[in-house]
């Protein structure tokens, strides 16, 4: 068995490419995969602010250990193991940090961003995705009524950052590849020539009442989707794309959104041929609904549902526990007309979605049975047309 069969996630992806630089092995899905989930790190305690010049990628790690203030401001996690492997690396260990951007205002905008220089002439522009904080959230959510300020920030970022004498990849992973699209489809089309591909790794599409899609279509050809089988999140205001890969992982459910469980084989993620069959509910249900409600309508909902998960002084995922889901169901209900109606919209939308969903069911063992039968009769009539004879 090859290298290349025995590797599966993203650590063992290290150790089998992990010696080989940029100039020696091409840049590729994985490695983009890779620096999207590493910007979760959190760099400010080494990083200068939208400093041109940076440390090595192993200097950074080395120097953030030494202080002891390692934070991975992903949602599922910090994962250290994974961070030492890349930081030790030959390949990703060398890598220059540039341009590091890190902003967070309580109730406004969740946002980071950093340049990984491959060499000298092309980098890797990675957008941080949402982390566990609610407020990170709640701008996932806010995108389906408004513009958030993060893809704003996004934009200034590439147009103080980027240089005429480099090339670039985007990428992210959530909404950081929302942020990645957003960003490069309106940067000027001059220093939209120098991005080589942008990688969107499971991130919210752009709703048509908000975003002019003529805009955002301006990259599609530059542009790669990766979303894994079970897929909830790269659904939201989903378009038609070329260039979609939907690829195998190693969790179950809502966790294979979690670029940690995404499986690779050598310098290629491993894809799948199609989504699985029951996340189609979830997304019917989720386009349905949100068809049902103006932007007026989701803008109160998006309020009061996060309104509500600071009843008990939430600040992150972590801090909501089952036991606080009905406080935050009966504080939606207790709000505005416009959630209650939405509320009830969804159920609504989901047991529809679930009678239709099973009476494609009946009528396709239905039909699988009615084909039995008929070809039962058939080889029944030839039969006693043959002895006839």
């Amino acid at each position: 068995m090859s290298n290349e069969q025995m590797t599966e996630g993203l650590i063992e992806y290290i150790y089998w490419r992990g010696d080989l630089l940029f100039e020696q092995s091409p840049f590729n899905e994985v490695d983009n995969v890779v620096l999207s989930e590493l910007v979760y790190l959190d760099l400010s305690p080494v990083l200068d602010a939208m400093s041109g010049h940076g440390p090595t990628l192993k200097e950074a790690y080395q120097k953030i250990c030494e202080l002891g203030k390692y934070k991975f401001r992903t949602t599922f996690g910090g994962n250290e193991p994974f961070v030492r492997a890349v930081a030790e690396s030959r390949r990703f260990g060398s890598l220059r940090l540039t341009y590091y951007k890190d902003v967070f205002e309580k109730e406004r905008v969740q946002f980071a961003a950093v340049h990984f220089e491959l060499n000298n002439t092309t980098s890797y522009i990675a957008f941080r995705g949402t982390d566990n904080s609610i407020i990170g959230w709640r701008e996932d959510f806010m995108t389906s009524f408004t513009k958030i300020p993060g893809q704003e920030i996004a934009l200034e970022y590439l147009k103080e950052t980027m240089q005429k004498s480099r090339d670039y990849y985007l990428g992210g992973h959530s909404k950081g590849g929302n942020l990645a699209i957003y960003a490069g489809s309106l940067i000027s089309p001059m220093m939209r020539r120098h991005v080589l591909r942008i990688f969107d790794n499971d991130g919210p599409g752009f709703c048509e009442d908000v975003y002019d899609l003529n805009v955002i279509r301006q990259v599609d050809p530059i542009l790669t989707k990766i979303v894994p089988e079970y897929d909830v999140i790269g659904q939201l205001f989903w378009r038609e794309i070329p260039d979609v890969r939907i690829v195998k992982t190693s969790a179950a459910g809502l966790f294979q959104h979690d670029l940690m469980s995404w499986k690779a084989r050598g310098p290629q993620l491993i894809r799948a041929e199609q989504l699985d069959p029951s996340v189609k509910l979830v997304n019917e249900t989720l386009d349905d609904w949100i068809r049902t409600a103006d932007a007026g309508s989701r803008a109160a909902f998006v309020k009061d549902l996060f309104d509500s998960f600071q009843i008990n002084g939430a600040v992150n995922l972590n801090d909501l526990s089952l036991k606080a889901i009905p406080d935050v169901l009966k504080a939606m209900m207790d709000s505005s007309e416009e959630t209650k109606e939405l509320v009830k919209t969804l159920q609504k939308t989901y047991l529809e979605n679930v009678k239709k969903q099973a009476g494609k069911l009946i009528g396709s063992f239905a039909e699988e049975k009615m084909g039995l039968l008929n070809g039962i009769v058939k080889k029944t009539i030839k039969e006693e047309e043959t002895e006839a004879k």
